[in-house]
């Protein structure tokens, strides 16, 4: 079974022309459970361990675990053509690091992962990581399963029933209007909510087959003055809509969450990377506040004012690290795209200069018969002409350039062919060298910016390890102050 999959796999990336394909293990909501539907690396190795994530290209397939998970994963591998790889133990590979030896010889350079099912954070540095492994690229907008696995289950997952009322803590509008009031302390008009217990936290909503199940699939959408369920009808029950109607949340189809981001109407959005998928993300056309979800924090504090002072604490920790950022220069990306157009346009001037001189050449070098032309000097005033060798002869007409000679057979000479020929090889010459200097401009700008960037690249490791490691210190008295400070 494993092996007719990964088969399927291998054709639908053949006719993708890619090079590779990604299966995280990661999912879009985040629950305490992963629902079937998004077990997609559990599903192509036939291992049914959690957190795995397999790579494949079209030779070989491998699956990374942890240590304690390994001797389990094998055992249920064996036979199979993966390779079990511990992800904890020193000297492994990374998956970019595996992919990258893979590659080096293949025709495609490109890996697919499903963008959807994958937070923004993972993409980005997976993405970075996979530049750095011999240019590999990566292609986010394919879900290979939803291609190849024909019985693959629904994201409905049961069906949703309201919370009753006396396990309310608090009712949904206040707890949405709390939750405005986080925003704010952020610089947020409204936030994406992913995280299915989150949604189910701030609606009141469980699942009707009981506690401990998976949560189904949806979204929750919180603008300054208005929230959005996206979820699909047949999974809310119809208290669990009178629900939500009570309390003023609206419901949207599942599948239109793209669309619902698309036309999303405040100022600016907060998106959680590590939280919000890679796809949802890029649909996001207002601007991001990248601030981790305040939700943990909600929970955590039943109060308001006992939630300032960490908050104070988590701002001061983030803007630590914005200010970090910013004291790492890193290139324009403008650096770069001058560099290339200087490149480009200079190879392009090279190459027709370059096509020119061997034109000029192959005229210069052609054969000295009567048929084809040669050079002759004339000297109208006496009548008479030299040929190259010269020989001297009376020029009987001359009609244009061609020069009629008295001879028993005719020859027809054109004495300025040549001569257009040497100064079409000069000036194709000059053009070379023009060309040249933006060529050597544009080559300089693109090696200065690539050496720029990894440069800050690693200068931003350093500093992240460090910042790391003073995070991982005994921690101090926690900040204090209040929201109007903030």
């Amino acid at each position: 079974m494993t092996a007719q999959r990964l088969e399927a796999l291998r054709a639908m990336m053949q006719e993708e022309s890619m090079g590779a394909f990604v299966f995280m293990g990661t999912d879009p909501h985040h629950g305490t459970r992963t629902a079937p539907h998004w077990k997609t690396a559990q599903w192509i190795s036939g291992c049914d361990m959690p957190g795995i994530m397999v790579a494949v290209t079209q030779t070989n397939a491998a699956l990374w675990t942890d240590s304690r998970q390994a001797d389990v994963a094998e055992t249920q591998l064996h036979g199979t053509p993966f390779i079990v790889m511990r992800s904890d133990r020193e000297g492994t590979p990374t998956i970019a690091q595996w992919l990258g030896r893979q590659l080096r010889d293949a025709d495609s350079k490109e890996v697919g992962l499903d963008g959807m099912s994958t937070p923004y954070e993972t993409v980005e540095d997976f993405k970075l990581s996979l530049r750095r492994e011999g240019g590999l690229t990566l292609r986010t907008n394919l879900d290979a399963a939803e291609r190849i696995w024909k019985d693959r289950p629904a994201t409905v997952q049961g069906t949703l029933v309201a919370e009753p009322s006396e396990k309310e803590a608090k009712p949904v509008r206040e707890t949405l209007t709390r939750l405005r009031r986080a925003l704010r302390l952020r610089h947020a008009d409204g936030m994406l909510i992913s995280h299915t217990d989150d949604i189910a936290w701030a609606l009141h909503l469980r699942p009707a087959d009981g506690e401990g199940k998976t949560m189904t699939a949806c979204y929750l959408l919180i603008a300054s003055e208005k929230a959005t369920l996206f979820i699909d009808g047949k999974a809310l029950s119809p208290t669990a809509v009178a629900h939500l109607q009570s309390e003023g949340v609206a419901t949207a189809p599942y599948a239109t969450i793209g669309q619902g981001l698309e036309d999303y109407f405040e100022y600016n959005i907060l998106l959680d990377p590590e939280e919000t998928c890679h796809t949802l993300y890029r649909k996001v056309t207002r601007q991001v506040v990248a601030e981790p979800s305040p939700i943990a924090m909600l929970k955590a504090h039943a109060d308001d004012t006992t939630m300032v002072a960490p908050m104070a604490k988590e701002q001061n920790e983030t803007k630590k690290k914005q200010r970090m950022e910013k004291e790492i220069k890193k290139p324009s990306g403008c650096l770069a795209a001058a560099g290339w157009t200087l490149l480009i346009i200079g190879a392009i001037i090279m190459g027709i200069s370059l096509l020119g001189i061997l034109s000029e050449a192959d005229t210069l070098n052609e054969p000295d018969e009567p048929s084809h032309p040669v050079a002759v000097e004339t000297e109208d005033s006496l009548g008479v002409g030299r040929l190259p060798s010269g020989e001297w002869f009376d020029i009987d007409s001359i009609s244009g350039d061609t020069i009629i000679v008295e001879t028993g057979d005719p020859y027809a000479y054109y004495p300025t062919k040549h001569g257009k020929a040497e100064i079409g090889m000069a000036l194709g010459i000059v053009f070379f060298f023009i060309g040249g200097a933006p060529f050597a401009i544009g080559l300089a700008l693109v090696i200065y910016y690539h050496n720029r960037s990894r440069k800050a690249w690693h200068q931003m490791q350093k500093a992240l390890k460090a910042h790391r490691k003073e995070q991982e210190a005994p921690a101090g008295p926690e900040p204090s102050g209040t929201e109007e400070e903030l």
